[in-house]
């Protein structure tokens, strides 16, 4: 278990956080009404080719393995982010 501190890099990836009992905590969202309130997890998918290539495709949130949100994310052909949908 580590800690996140001054040395953190925001390339890094968080793979769980826990409480003093050692119980898993959720993630609280505070950026906007695309992303679901509370998930424990995100799936990832990347543009294969095209615009946008090595991008995020998809984000697909999740809490307690059940899909609450999916977002889909489009690249014009200078692969910058035109449109951001959310089902």
């Amino acid at each position: 278990m580590g800690v996140i501190g001054p040395g953190y890099d925001s390339n890094q990836a968080i793979e769980a956080s826990f409480n003093e009992n050692l119980e898993a905590i959720n993630v609280i969202n505070l950026g906007g009404n695309l992303v679901p309130d509370i998930y424990d997890e995100i799936d990832l998918t990347y543009v294969p080719s095209g615009p946008g290539v090595g991008q995020i495709q998809t984000a697909i949130y999740k809490l307690q393995t059940l899909t609450i949100a999916t977002l889909t994310l489009s690249y014009d052909g200078s692969n910058r982010l035109i449109s951001v949908v959310r089902t």
